[in-house]
């Protein structure tokens, strides 16, 4: 088998702080847009005298998160191949994990508390792994890719069709 990559996901917080500024532009004009449909001046003073602060504090965190993605570089990577199945994540290790594809059984796809998507990749020894459900990245593509690195892996049936997934 060759080693070439059959899946590879990364997230930079760089590209995060790009969406987050982004996000930072598009807020004023959403509250403006809000603004806008009251047609009563007094209710107007009011709505708007409790908007300004909000969206000033708003602001000031999102910068604040903005300035940390940028002064802290790091990434989120997914990468398989056919002798590897690894995930990083930078702040959480429980979502750092390296395995061989022919060591997973399956993958177990459920609903953690407060009905978050829970993906859990069980190895044949009965250990288990999840994966991170923090990133956009195409479970359909990596669950195809796993199966091409092992075609033993059973996955959720239908996997295309759960909740979450990415196209």
């Amino acid at each position: 088998m060759t080693d070439e990559l059959l899946f590879y996901y990364e997230r930079t917080r760089r590209q995060q702080a790009a969406v987050l500024a982004f996000n930072m532009l598009f807020l004023p004009l959403v509250l403006w847009l809000l603004l806008l449909l009251i047609d009563d001046a007094a209710v107007y003073r009011k709505f708007a005298a409790v908007l300004q602060p909000m969206l000033i504090a708003c602001e000031l965190a999102m910068l604040g998160v903005l300035l940390w993605l940028l002064a802290c570089p790091a990434a989120f990577t997914i990468s398989l191949s056919h002798t590897a199945f690894s995930s990083h994540h930078p702040q959480f290790s429980a979502w750092c994990f390296a395995v061989h594809p022919q060591d997973i059984a399956e993958i177990s796809y459920g609903n953690r508390r407060k009905g978050q998507s829970a993906i859990r990749i069980v190895l044949k020894d009965g250990q288990q792994v999840a994966l991170s459900p923090n990133f956009a990245f195409s479970h359909r593509k990596l669950f195809a890719a796993l199966q091409q690195a092992n075609p033993a892996i059973r996955v959720p049936d239908p996997f295309w069709s759960f909740g979450g997934l990415q196209a």
